[in-house]
């Protein structure tokens, strides 16, 4: 079976592809979360400090790209 093959499979499966859409969304965002953490010179630590969090929360988007859970 190809991969795109596979892809056709399990994107067919009830309610995968809003599931798929929705971790592309949060990748996407994430991405741009640290494009502009990075963009404005801040290292994750100082970005923790200036909002007063624990320095792991800036990290945990730019890491797995759950922007619903972190921040």
């Amino acid at each position: 079976m190809s991969a795109r093959d596979w892809e056709k499979r399990v994107l067919a499966a009830e309610g995968a592809a809003a599931q798929a859409a929705e971790i592309e969304y949060e990748l996407l965002l994430a991405g741009r979360l640290m494009a502009l953490r990075e963009g404005t010179g801040l290292s994750q630590r100082e970005l923790a400090k200036r909002l007063g969090v624990s320095t792991r929360q800036p990290s945990r988007p730019e890491l797995s790209g759950d922007t619903a859970n972190s921040l």
